[in-house]
């Protein structure tokens, strides 16, 4: 992607050279290696290497959230989110939310009406009242996590 956005770049301001994106390392990059999304990652919160990342805005990973829903018994997603941050970083549940939804199905043996109805809930409460405030970026977070879960997914289509 980088060396396609070079390519462009190069193409609009007419220089005609190749793109090395992708043979140089990032300045400042630790090690002088390329650039590691982990990295940043691994600095703000170490997780081990085997244990799944259910959000990766605010690093829960499976255990513990397995261990929130083991605890705490919730009924819905959403109180799980009050919990532990889940679908609080800035996808705002863009990707983790379909996670938590089949761990909770599993782990509550919840069957797919009731599992349904809590992502339902949890979209329409999640969004209730911050669409109108949406400006710039955020706005466009907003429409892709909605084009993801409505367009893709087909979230409003499930069956109850």
């Amino acid at each position: 992607m980088a060396e396609d956005a070079v390519d462009a770049v190069c193409e609009k301001l007419e220089v005609d050279r190749p793109c090395r994106t992708h043979e140089e390392p990032l300045p400042g990059s630790e090690d002088e290696r390329f650039y590691f999304l982990g990295a940043r990652v691994r600095a703000q919160e170490p997780v081990p290497g085997s244990e799944e990342i259910i959000c990766e805005c605010e690093l829960i990973t499976r255990s513990g959230l397995t261990e929130a829903i083991a605890r705490r018994r919730p009924n819905t997603l959403d109180d799980i989110r009050r919990r532990v941050r889940l679908a609080m970083g800035p996808c705002q549940g863009g990707f983790c939310i379909y996670r938590a939804t089949g761990i909770l199905h599993s782990f509550e043996r919840l069957d797919h009406r009731a599992a349904n109805s809590s992502l339902l809930d949890f979209l329409q409460e999640r969004w209730k009242g911050v669409r109108p405030i949406l400006h710039g970026d955020q706005l466009r977070q907003a429409h892709l996590d909605d084009w993801i879960f409505q367009g893709l997914l087909g979230v409003e289509h499930l069956p109850e």
